[in-house]
């Protein structure tokens, strides 16, 4: 009897010993994605969810803090004399490679291969980035360094641009012009290391599965169920100032914004970001905190490359007769400028208040885009959430007084998560829309109206905005920079691409008993390493 009370009492001892290390040490997360994943490949990375996962398993010279400041990665100081910047890699950092990658890359590369990660991983990352043949999506933001534009036009090869390792453990990377914001470009995903070694081993496959993939991070990547979830999973190697925390940190795919808040409010998701319009804050004040992020505009769009709304001249005419009075109702703070709240800017941008209302413009602009029709009149239809169908409609009679027969409007009302999956697959012609700047640059929210961005929900195409964009992205100073955003911005005022008309938040939903999530200066510049459970 007593051997059976002694060995009932190990048992729970055992299991209170058990519950004791999840609450120190065996923390996982569960955090909703809506992106899927197609590549891995930080140099390529096109979703959300690729590049919130490549800043949480590689790491980058450096990493954007809770405030916004630069603090030490890869690089553990670094000192800027001109245009060249030098930095100082720690000298103790290994590459991960998993069990998966060990076994499915098995015969490819050398035995025992567990590679120190060093300043030549970092040349060739960006030499890989500007290189025309990866046709990055993101290497734009590295225009401000020497021979790196020439390198992406394929008049220099990637070799001549201006980053160098002088040893192993120092990187120096010189300027063709200043750029305020490159610190902070250096924690994004494209400028993640990358070891050639293993790239040329993997034969093309590099960052497509687990098996492919060698990372440097906190984490490392350890499941991918296609169009379900992925696992990222504390790396046993990681020397660096941000050790991991959780044990996992699981993202589940989830494009139902109605199911994704569900599980946010009923606590199945441990954190998430959400927008207000589809969350009820007020609920969930005693289980969860929320934290706002002032990164919407409500907006009416238009498919620009839709027959009807390709015609500047008829989005003119319906922006130009736009009554925001029909959309004033309580808990809705109208749109007065053209840019999220959210947006660092530098001293000189105008935000540009709102096109003033002008019937005679609007008749003017919709005989113009008739006669470009070829037409005697126009139908066009306009997407929206139920709760705005109303207002959509008191303004359809307002574009029937001022406009007449001859342009026809009509509302479709449709879920959330139909109108987001519609307005990003193209099939709309119009859309009440919220505007996203998924992150605090300015650069990166009007890059999403060129005509190459993958980010681009109004098919906007323009070479002449794209040379705008050009500037912007180049700009040496924070004056060129903001006569250059003031430029682009007049040019989408003009071009009637967008007309805001809510500000909005998303908001940053988290357990309260979860801390130390930090969110950089965007929504996939989120660490989880810090994360813990009180």
């Amino acid at each position: 009897m007593k051997k059976r009370i002694g060995a009932l009492l190990l048992a729970i001892l055992l299991i209170l010993s058990l519950f004791s290390g999840c609450s120190d040490n065996g923390l996982n997360l569960a955090w909703p994605v809506y992106e899927n994943v197609r590549t891995l490949d930080p140099q390529y990375a096109t979703s959300s969810t690729a590049k919130l996962i490549a800043v949480n398993c590689f790491e980058g010279l450096v990493r954007i803090a809770q405030d916004g400041s630069i603090q030490p990665a890869a690089a553990e100081k670094y000192e800027k004399n001109g245009l060249t910047y030098r930095f100082t890699l720690r000298s103790d950092a290994v590459w991960k490679l998993s069990s998966t990658a060990e076994e499915g890359m098995s015969g490819k590369l050398p035995q025992a291969f567990a590679p120190a990660v060093t300043a030549h991983d970092f040349v060739f990352a960006f030499r890989r980035l500007c290189d025309p043949a990866t046709n990055a999506p993101d290497a734009y933001l590295f225009r401000c360094i020497r021979n790196f534009s020439e390198a992406m036009a394929g008049t220099v090869q990637p070799e001549r641009i201006g980053v160098t390792a002088e040893s192993d453990y120092v990187l120096t990377i010189t300027l063709a012009h200043d750029d305020p914001l490159f610190l902070q470009k250096l924690a994004e995903p494209c400028a993640m290391p990358c070891n050639e070694a293993f790239f040329t081993a993997c034969g093309g496959r590099y960052g497509l599965m687990t098996r492919y993939m060698l990372t440097n991070g906190p984490f490392y990547f350890s499941r991918w169920n296609t169009d379900e979830s992925f696992r990222m999973t504390k790396s046993d190697v990681y020397t660096g100032p941000t050790p991991a925390k959780p044990d996992t940190v699981w993202l589940y795919l989830n494009d139902d914004i109605g199911e994704m808040n569900r599980k946010l409010a009923t606590g199945v998701y441990s954190a998430g970001i959400t927008g207000n319009a589809v969350f009820d804050v007020s609920t969930v004040e005693k289980e969860l905190t929320a934290e706002p992020i002032e990164n919407m505009l409500y907006s009416l769009i238009f498919q620009c490359q839709n027959e009807v709304p390709a015609v500047k001249s008829l989005r003119t005419a319906l922006l130009a007769s736009w009554n925001a009075s029909f959309f004033e109702t309580d808990g809705k703070t109208p749109a007065q400028h053209f840019l999220p709240e959210n947006i660092q800017l530098p001293d000189g941008v105008s935000k540009n208040t709102l096109p003033s209302f002008s019937e005679n413009d609007a008749r003017a602009s919709l005989g113009a885009a008739l006669l470009a029709l070829d037409a005697e009149s126009a139908e066009i239809t306009i997407l929206c959430e139920p709760e705005y169908e109303a207002a959509l409609k008191n303004q359809m009679q307002q574009w029937q007084r001022v406009l007449g027969v001859s342009l026809v409007v009509r509302v479709e009302a449709v879920t959330r998560t139909d109108l987001m999956k519609r307005v990003e697959e193209g099939d709309f012609e119009a859309a009440f829309y919220p505007l996203r700047a998924k992150s605090s640059s300015v650069v990166d929210f009007l890059a999403g109206f060129t005509s190459s961005s993958k980010e681009n929900v109004t098919r906007y195409a323009s070479a002449e905005y794209d040379a705008l964009f050009e500037k912007v992205s180049a700009a040496a100073d924070e004056k060129a920079m903001a006569d250059a955003v003031n430029a682009a911005l007049d040019h989408l005022i003009q071009n009637a691409v967008y007309e805001p008309v809510y500000v909005e938040n998303s908001y940053f939903i988290c357990q309260n008993d979860i801390s130390g999530i930090v969110r950089g200066n965007s929504e996939t510049l989120i660490y989880f390493a810090g994360a813990s459970r009180s």
